[in-house]
């Protein structure tokens, strides 16, 4: 209760966080705030995360069985769906079983959601899809279900060195109101984190914000990747040498390799990621030892799928699609989630026994199509971005079959030279099928919740 209450009144009211009423609620425990499912999640992975690969695979063929039963005896639309593929839980034998199943999209729970949606109640909690496209789904999830999910992001967080208590600056989507810091930032006292408002964020203002990070010394900032790369270009480009963070964490988009190294190289810190979606089918980690995703196990079952839905071997990419454990009111079955990933090899060398992801690549939506049907990920222009200094930001954009558009926000250093051999490289790596315009502005438009892609396709949309 007091989780559910606390991010109804405190995460969205600014005012009481900076405040004594945020002071108050400091001091409440962070495991009594979190609720008793948090407490008892983050002892569960204490011991789980050291499981060997035999523990990790039948504790999910467990976990598969339970969340297929409880789907079709307790959910008509799922209970249809099976009858229809000839399936029924009793197929179920083993973890390739799961295949057997059919799987799902966006659309389809979106058309089917009223049958889908299992439960009622006040200990409900609301959040929408925002995702890097701006069109939201929102979705009900039971208070000890997102409990739950809170022990699994502060264990990935852990496990990557920021431990609870350490101050953090988050620069994501909240916004700080005007009357407080002149919009700039404002100190979420429960949290124990600076809220920097990413709205206000320009070449202008970073000054401003990293002297304001530098008095107050946060040792991690917790960011989206676009925004925190952003927030490094302009540091970089003022001259700003000092070093303010001992940590980078990422989230909720794609981390590219020149983003990165970008951002190692400026703050001078490592940078970490973990994958997730507020579906809460998948949920996937770094560790401190490697720059790999680790596959939660715990949270949910995850295949990488390649087009014609068999599973792709290491160093094959494939679309992610996720089920859900322990989700009673709104439960995924091989759930696509439109990301496609790059599967890695063996396991990591920090011991434990996870399966893992070499890389995400993309939303599937945002690949950059032909008219000869080839489709290109961003990854193959990431590697024309890396160590260019004249943009300050970029994107590409990709509206028809046979033309992309770079849009560029010129740095103080730019020049024509650059961006015609960016452009010129661009247009190589496309295999010359499109022509690659430009557009110059003075800012990327980003979703309302301050989230941007690389390359933004508007082909399916």
């Amino acid at each position: 209760m007091l989780y559910r209450v606390g991010r109804k009144v405190l995460s969205r009211n600014p005012h009481l966080m900076v405040g004594v009423f945020g002071g108050v609620a400091k001091l409440v425990p962070q495991g009594i705030r979190y609720g008793r499912e948090f407490r008892k999640t983050r002892r569960f992975l204490q011991k789980s995360q050291w499981w060997t690969a035999e523990q990790h695979a039948a504790y999910q063929l467990a976990k598969l069985k339970e969340t297929i039963e409880y789907a079709y005896y307790n959910i008509p639309f799922y209970r249809e769906s099976f009858d229809a593929h000839g399936v029924s839980p009793d197929d179920l034998k083993e973890l390739e079983d799961i295949r057997r199943f059919p799987t799902m999209d966006k659309e389809t729970l979106l058309e089917n959601y009223d049958r889908i949606h299992a439960l009622e109640g006040d200990n409900l909690m609301e959040f929408c899809t925002g995702g890097t496209t701006g069109s939201g789904v929102w979705l009900n999830f039971e208070e000890s279900f997102r409990q739950r999910e809170q022990a699994f992001i502060w264990h990935n967080w852990n496990r990557v060195g920021y431990k609870h208590g350490m101050l953090a600056a988050i620069l994501q989507h909240r916004e700080c109101p005007p009357d407080i810091n002149d919009g700039i930032w404002y100190m979420d006292r429960v949290s124990n984190a600076m809220i920097l408002s990413a709205q206000r964020l320009t070449h202008e203002s970073v000054e401003q914000y990293l002297k304001v990070v530098e008095s107050n010394g946060p040792k991690v900032l917790i960011a989206y990747p676009s925004l925190a790369h952003l927030f490094a270009t302009y540091a970089k480009e003022i001259g700003w040498k000092k070093k303010v963070f001992d940590l980078v964490l990422c989230g909720s988009e794609t981390l590219y390799d020149f983003q990165r190294r970008h951002l190692e190289e400026v703050f001078q810190a490592p940078v970490r990621i973990h994958y997730g979606h507020i579906e809460s089918c998948a949920l996937f980690g770094y560790c401190k030892e490697s720059n790999i995703y680790h596959v939660q196990t715990e949270y949910g079952f995850a295949e990488v799928l390649r087009e014609n839905g068999v599973p792709a071997e290491p160093g094959e990419s494939g679309q992610i699609f996720g089920t859900s454990f322990d989700n009673r009111s709104v439960p995924l079955i091989r759930f696509g989630t439109r990301d496609v990933a790059k599967v890695g090899h063996g396991t990591c060398v920090c011991g434990r026994n996870y399966p893992l992801i070499e890389k995400i690549e993309g939303r599937e939506g945002d690949f950059i199509q032909t008219r000869s049907g080839k489709v290109h990920s961003p990854i193959v222009i990431e590697f024309l971005i890396d160590g260019r200094v004249g943009f300050s930001d970029l994107q590409i954009v990709q509206n028809d079959l046979d033309e992309v558009v770079v849009r560029v926000v010129r740095a103080a250093n730019f020049t024509q030279e650059e961006l015609d051999l960016f452009c010129n490289g661009l247009a190589e790596r496309l295999e010359h099928e499109l022509v690659v315009s430009t557009e110059f502005v003075d800012e990327i438009p980003r979703t309302s919740r301050q989230k941007k892609s690389l390359v933004l396709s508007n082909l399916s949309r």
